[in-house]
């Protein structure tokens, strides 16, 4: 008939904002029901690895984050394993997944942290920021990678010197590998410096790095306090791809392997190569100020020079009297060879000492 009106074929706005209303509606349920379970969890996490001799307190526990993130919060979380009698405490702890990416999850401590044995040695640590990452498939963790800023840290054992070590960035990072059947591993070091009884050994500014593989290391969780005895009987080994630390111009590179014997000793041997040694204690080269306008670039003053000291200066002597010309690398490198032989360390025909076992072996095995 005329005049009757035809439907337009669009949503009117009335239709539209009731859906968008609905749409929040079910998304504000979905939210505040998977913060229940997530709540749910933690408590029987928490219970579950009390149980088992690993108490987690979280004081203070918050979980927010609405509309798209899950976000656990607690004040003063303190972790105790009663079978070591390992106590930590920290100044806060957040996590952070978004809810449409729940395998990853972001965790930051706030330090200072401060740990104790049951020997009562004392472990403290400062940091600026500190952040971990951690990724899942299947609910299994397939990477982990850590990060501190301006890190400082005090190691006091009982009756014994006190070791600390700082930095101005670390990074710990390690992922599932199948074809080693453990782990791979990387670590940087950037103004790293370690003292141990007052007195600095080595430089006062390293820059290290780390890349390895973690052979057969068992990954399954709770280990348990044979941990590291099942790596040895699974013929567990650090496979050193490369490992490397600067101190201004003079380098030292090295590569080999690392066998855990079922003893709890260490064994291996790990190929050094050694460049700029004679330069040990130099300053960085500085940096060249960009003067513009085609004049000449002026030197912007570089860190001071490196105290060379004992353990330094014997280091580079033995590469320079017991080391042979390396073939790699540029022309005057030093190679020569660290070996372990049940924790018995030598720098070419050296010897070092000896290391202690890393567990020991229970009586009637």
């Amino acid at each position: 008939m005329a005049g009757t009106a035809k439907p337009s074929g669009r949503l009117g706005p009335k239709l539209i904002l009731g859906l968008v209303l609905i749409a929040a509606g079910l998304w504000t349920a979905a939210w505040f029901y998977i913060r229940g379970q997530v709540s749910t969890e933690i408590d029987r996490s928490l219970a579950q690895m009390a149980a088992g001799g690993l108490a987690i307190e979280c004081p203070d526990r918050s979980v927010a984050g609405y509309p798209f993130r899950i976000e656990i919060r607690c004040d003063g979380p303190t972790f105790e394993d009663r079978t070591s009698g390992l106590k930590a405490t920290a100044r806060g702890l957040r996590a952070v997944a978004l809810v449409y990416q729940p395998n990853l999850i972001i965790v930051e401590l706030d330090a200072p942290v401060t740990a104790t044995t049951r020997t009562g040695a004392k472990l403290s640590a400062q940091w600026g920021v500190m952040q971990t990452s951690l990724r899942f498939r299947d609910a299994e963790l397939q990477r982990a990678s850590v990060s501190f800023d301006t890190l400082e840290g005090r190691w006091t054992p009982v009756g014994q010197p006190e070791a600390t070590l700082a930095a101005t960035r670390l990074e710990l990072h390690g992922r599932r590998d199948e074809a080693v059947e453990g782990l791979d591993i990387a670590a940087f070091v950037t103004a790293g410096s370690v003292t141990a009884g007052g007195q600095r050994l080595g430089p006062g500014a390293v820059t290290m790095s780390l890349d390895a593989s973690l052979v057969r290391l068992p990954l399954e969780p709770g280990g348990g306090p044979h941990f590291l005895a099942d790596w040895a009987d699974s013929d567990g080994r650090v496979a050193l791809k490369s490992v490397k630390a600067a101190a201004g111009p003079a380098t030292i590179e090295g590569r080999g392997e690392i066998r855990l014997e079922t003893d709890g000793m260490l064994s291996g041997a790990i190929t050094l190569i050694a460049n700029n040694l004679e330069r040990l204690g130099e300053a960085p080269e500085p940096a060249k100020a960009n003067a513009g306008n085609g004049k000449p670039a002026k030197d912007v003053a570089g860190p001071p020079e490196i105290t060379v000291t004992p353990e330094m200066a014997a280091l580079a002597g033995g590469f320079l009297l017991f080391g042979k010309p390396a073939k790699d690398g540029p022309p005057g490198g030093r190679s020569l060879e660290f070996t372990l032989d049940h924790g018995r360390m030598k720098l070419g025909a050296t010897p070092l000492g000896r290391l202690p076992p890393l567990f020991l072996v229970p009586q009637g095995s």
